[in-house]
């Protein structure tokens, strides 16, 4: 304020917290400029922020809320830029799911092809041509761990679009299905063979 009078600066704006009479504090924010014409006068403006900084606090506790969600829940929940491969967001189950998180975040072709069953390469880039198109879609793959380790993973993938028609991101679900479809494959083998010769049906 002092430096407002003595004129070396125009204006400024600031939010104040105000001790009120019930022992309160109300936020506000504070505009002070010189007024037009009036080199000597000066404009003091004060808005009252008490809704707005309800909003905030309430907007902070709904983020905490939602990631103790995403947290919770058995799955790897993250939004990718199609386009550029960064991970905007991503929960703890996508550590889980893939054990590392790529360099810089960016999930490039590479680096998922990598891991990828070369069986399951052909059904993925399908699967990345139809998102690229705006095409919501889910896809099971495998991906294979330098221990030999192989995972059985499925993932909904639902692009996001801005204003304009063009994609924003996509929001991923991914689970891990690898006992499912073990016990699968067992109920395939019991229908196949005999549980007690091993033979043939």
């Amino acid at each position: 304020m002092e430096r407002l009078i003595a004129g070396e600066k125009e204006r400024f704006e600031m939010e104040v917290s105000l001790l009120t009479a019930d022992d309160t504090y109300q936020l506000l924010r504070l505009k002070a400029f010189h007024r037009p014409y009036h080199p000597n006068h000066l404009s003091v403006v004060l808005y009252d922020l008490s809704e707005v900084d309800e909003a905030r606090r309430q907007l902070v506790t709904e983020r905490a809320q939602a990631r103790e969600i995403y947290e919770a829940v058995n799955a790897a929940i993250s939004q990718i830029d199609l386009f550029s491969g960064r991970i905007l967001f991503h929960s703890q189950g996508f550590l889980h799911i893939f054990e590392e998180l790529p360099q810089d975040l960016i999930l490039s072709r590479e680096w998922l092809f990598e891991r990828l069953d070369v069986r399951d390469h052909a059904t993925m880039k399908q699967f990345i041509r139809r998102l690229v198109d705006g095409q919501a879609g889910t896809i099971q793959y495998r991906l294979h761990f330098p221990d030999g380790r192989v995972k059985w993973i499925e993932d909904q993938q639902i692009p996001v679009f801005q204003l304009d028609g063009t994609i924003a991101y996509t929001n991923s679900i991914m689970h891990d299905i690898t006992l499912q479809k073990a016990y699968e494959e067992r109920l395939r083998q019991l229908a196949l063979r005999d549980a007690v010769t091993h033979l043939p049906n």
